[in-house]
């Protein structure tokens, strides 16, 4: 395989990490082991409501009882069944997506209908865009029947994501400068979720068999809807000793070739305009370097240390197989301590041990393979291209 370069950052404070990642054909076994601190469950954490009202925690309680949909249910932005005061414009066809709608006034709500075969809980999924106009993130409501589920469900937050503007810039003597950040003129799928990092995974909601209307109340900001999905739960994610069981039944082999390597700093999109890359010309450790010239060569650090905070690499896989993943970071702030990040492949959790990577205190660049005590983990790619996300959590507080 063709040899590219990722580099992740390392952030500061409790989340904080610098990273370069690297996807490692599973042969490769070069550099140390990583842990984790194991999977979290969306329905022992989530947010607590001082007045009173029904909180989630409390709604995740009483509906202990449903099971996880194995399947997802899909309904396209434009197939809704009412609205009120929304003024939305349907489009059968806008940028690559269909039967979309733009909502623009800021105003009102649509309904949406959906037909559950069995009691299951869901997350709920948009694929949607931010308009232009705003450098907030997306704010609104869903109730289910006519009725918020829980306090949190008022005021929901999905985010404006963003890009570089171009090549990074540079004065006169060659030092580059990180580029502009701009809105992501694409879309985006994101599942609902905490916006206080107390749970790991997206918000889980209970639907009883028969027809059920979801209704979004936008509170604030410009923007598409494609669909909306209630999707089978990312909590829902196999250990990954059962995955591995299932690719010795699939029959799935190692992939053969270089590694492939991409640049942290060459990150596609990311989820705050505040994760610009950064240069360390004090270190020959990453490419590019300089000991007179300040080179743009990783991203994060502190200002990629919140919850949620998503940056998003593209990697294109020639051969399908078993790979194994790994990044050049430095973890330099909390001393003696671990930063956590959750790693998605194509916007899933591959398996559940993926929801809280553990990236040790380090002061230097570090090649670390994510793994646990048993060896390095592997995941299968197909041909084509592929979205890495790394996120951060809370860890072991989650």
């Amino acid at each position: 395989m063709k040899k590219t370069t990722m580099r992740i950052i390392s952030c500061v404070a409790v989340l904080a990490l610098l990273v370069s990642v690297m996807a490692v054909p599973v042969f490769a076994d070069t550099t140390k082991v990583g842990t984790t601190a194991g999977g979290g469950s969306s329905v022992t954490a989530g947010i607590i409501s001082a007045s009173g009202e029904y909180d989630y925690v409390a709604y995740s309680n009483d509906n202990a009882e449903f099971v996880a949909a194995t399947s997802d249910i899909v309904v396209n932005g434009a197939d809704f069944s009412s609205e009120n005061s929304s003024g939305v414009v349907k489009h059968a066809e806008y940028e690559g997506e269909t039967n979309v709608i733009v909502w623009e006034s800021e105003n009102g709500s649509v309904d949406y209908v959906f037909n559950i075969p069995s009691d299951a809980l869901y997350n709920i999924t948009f694929v949607y865009k931010a308009l232009d106009g705003s450098e907030r993130d997306l704010d609104f409501g869903v109730k289910i029947d006519g009725e918020y589920p829980f306090v949190a469900a008022k005021a929901f937050e999905l985010p404006r994501m963003w890009v570089d503007a171009g090549e990074f810039r540079k004065d006169d003597y060659g030092n580059q400068f990180a580029p502009e950040q701009i809105p992501y003129d694409g879309f985006t799928k994101k599942s609902l979720y905490d916006i206080t990092g107390a749970s790991i995974y997206p918000f889980e909601f209970a639907f009883t068999a028969g027809r059920h209307v979801v209704t979004v109340v936008t509170n604030s900001e410009k923007w598409v809807i494609s669909k909306i999905i209630l999707s089978a739960p990312e909590s829902s994610a196999p250990t990954y000793s059962e995955l591995k069981e299932q690719y010795k039944a699939n029959g799935y082999v190692s992939a053969t070739g270089e590694s492939l390597l991409i640049q942290g700093e060459s990150a596609k999109i990311k989820s705050t305009r505040s994760l610009i890359p950064y240069s360390d010309n004090a270190s020959p450790d990453v490419t590019p370097s300089s000991a007179t010239l300040s080179l743009i060569n990783y991203i994060g650090s502190t200002n990629w240390k919140l919850p949620n905070e998503e940056i998003k690499w593209v990697v294109n896989v020639e051969k399908p197989g078993l790979y194994k993943l790994g990044v050049k970071y430095k973890q330099d702030q909390v001393v003696n301590g671990f930063s956590y990040r959750h790693l998605r492949i194509d916007g899933e959790t591959p398996f559940a041990e993926c929801t809280n990577i553990k990236f040790d205190y380090t002061i230097s660049w570090s090649d670390f393979v994510f793994g646990d005590e048993n060896g390095a983990y592997e995941f299968y790619l197909t041909e084509g291209e592929h979205e890495i996300s790394l996120s951060g959590t809370m860890g072991e507080l989650s």
